[in-house]
């Protein structure tokens, strides 16, 4: 982490300090988060590299075992009493249920796990709503609350699953695990379990990605089925299965259990029509006819709002003065790679007096032969940084060059916060119903597009704040999470 880093790492910690001090509900997720933190907090010096240091961590074992035991005991008390409360508010009677369920844990932060969170809390408005998410080994089967009428039913992967996933991984690599989940559904009782117990008297079952139809196909049930998408599932199959596998072997089982999903399914929802028409080439035109749209979003209401004039504030307050713009992006997706390096090699030469923050990538994840001294590549970073960043952020970019499928969750993060937003066309993919908002700009322009943005900021801020409010207000109408569940037409 180069300096430009840290400086604003630590501004970020200031901001922190002050947004926690703002007004606002705790969700029922948001506090059982914090007690999983509390939990993983280490009782011993974790970054212990001294001689000295370490004996005092190994004298100190004996005492602190007991604590941890102790400790442990009461936060897994906290989290059931937690549940209960969830479990308790107040709900109106007899709502249909609807069973959701995820390949992943719905709680890593990734576009997918907030795709599955956002429409599930939405659903919850008209249904009871269960996530089964499938998790890693370490845990333990749990049932987590989200919200009033919405909960998380974490099922572990087992030991022998993993055991016959391995014996996958020489011809479907990194995709071995997702495409091991129809081929050895039996080492996942639990899966089934819950399944049934919850799609039983369910009106609606979800899956989310194909690797899970065989659900559908041994408890085919009464609900109507849904396959949610977040991307063309090919393309991020063959991605995942990454180099080293047998392509056409992945493409080959990949393209089975899709069709086998669509055949099965009531109703397709897909992130943008670029995806409909990949869906199609690959499946035919007839699919068109299940396809819906439905969008990635955000709860607009839950985010803090800092326009431009207002993030100044911030900053000074965080002693905090240059020019700050931000990109959110995970150096698992091949086009954040390529837009961290336009950032590096285009912008942040031609605006040297600014600072470009890359959230979710450290410096050697954005391989890069050399870092800028103004671009700070802050890692992955924990939701409270990733708010003090956005509130402190002037602008925030998505110069994202090449299609491969799904929509940009950036792109509602950043205009839910208040900021001006700077993107390509491919980056305001999926975001066509924002209009005038939503204007893309040609990488040869962005330079000075950018320039321009942040002399408009410095004259006139109040001009800059309105035209912020009036982009949350066109984001809320169209890509509230409450809104975009509606495209289901339930």
């Amino acid at each position: 982490m180069n300096g430009s880093a840290r400086s604003l790492m630590q501004a970020a910690g200031r901001a922190g300090v002050i947004l926690a001090t703002e007004p606002g509900d705790r969700s029922f997720l948001a506090r059982y988060l914090a007690l999983r933190d509390v939990a993983l907090m280490p009782l011993q010096d974790a970054g212990a590299t001294s001689l000295a240091a370490r004996i005092k961590n190994r004298i100190r074992m004996p005492v602190l075992a007991p604590v941890d035991r102790l400790r442990e005991r009461l936060l897994a008390e906290m989290r059931r009493a937690l549940l209960v409360e969830a479990e308790a508010s107040p709900r109106p009677a007899g709502l249909p249920g609807l069973v959701y369920v995820a390949p992943f844990d719905v709680l890593s932060r990734n576009g997918g796990a907030a795709r599955v969170l956002g429409l599930a809390r939405a659903f919850g408005a008209c249904y009871d709503v269960s996530i089964i998410s499938i998790v890693g080994p370490n845990r333990v089967p749990e049932i987590i609350p989200v919200a009033p009428g919405v909960r998380i039913v974490a099922i572990p992967q087992t030991p022998e699953f993993l055991a016959a996933v391995e014996a996958d991984r020489a011809v479907y690599r990194g995709a071995a695990v997702s495409l091991g989940l129809d081929r050895h559904a039996r080492h996942l009782p639990l899966l089934d379990y819950w399944y049934r117990r919850l799609a039983e008297d369910a009106a609606v079952s979800v899956i989310n990605q194909p690797y899970l139809g065989g659900l559908w196909r041994r408890h085919p049930g009464t609900a109507r089925k849904l396959y949610d998408v977040p991307e063309v599932n090919s393309f991020f199959t063959v991605r995942m299965a990454g180099p080293g596998a047998d392509e056409d072997a992945v493409k080959k089982e990949q393209y089975r259990l899709e069709a086998d999903v669509i055949g099965m399914a009531d109703a397709i929802g897909m992130c943008s029509a670029r995806d409909v028409d990949a869906l199609a080439d690959a499946f035919g035109e007839p699919v068109r006819a299940k396809v819906k749209l439905v969008a990635n979003g955000i709860h607009v209401d839950e985010q803090p709002f800092f326009p431009p004039g207002r993030a100044r504030v911030l900053a000074s307050a965080c002693a905090w003065r240059a020019p700050l713009a931000i990109f959110l992006g995970s150096p698992a997706y091949p086009p954040n790679l390529e837009a961290v390096r336009f950032i590096a090699e285009t912008l942040a030469p031609a605006c040297p007096e600014a600072v470009f923050a890359i959230i979710g990538m450290q410096e050697s994840e954005t391989r890069l032969s050399s870092i800028p001294p103004n671009l700070a590549a802050c890692g992955r970073v924990s939701d409270a940084d990733k708010t003090a960043l956005l509130a402190l952020a002037d602008v925030a970019l998505s110069p994202i060059h090449s299609y491969d499928s799904g929509s940009s969750l950036k792109i509602a993060d950043y205009l839910a916060h208040g900021k001006p937003v700077l993107a390509t066309d491919h980056g305001w993919r999926g975001y066509e119903a924002l209009g005038e908002v939503a204007t893309p700009v040609p990488d040869a322009a962005f330079a000075d597009a950018l320039r321009r943005l942040w002399s408009r900021l410095a004259s006139d801020a109040s001009a800059c704040d309105d035209a912020a409010r009036r982009a949350r207000a066109n984001l809320a109408a169209h890509y509230d999470w409450s809104v975009i569940a509606r495209s289901y037409g339930m």
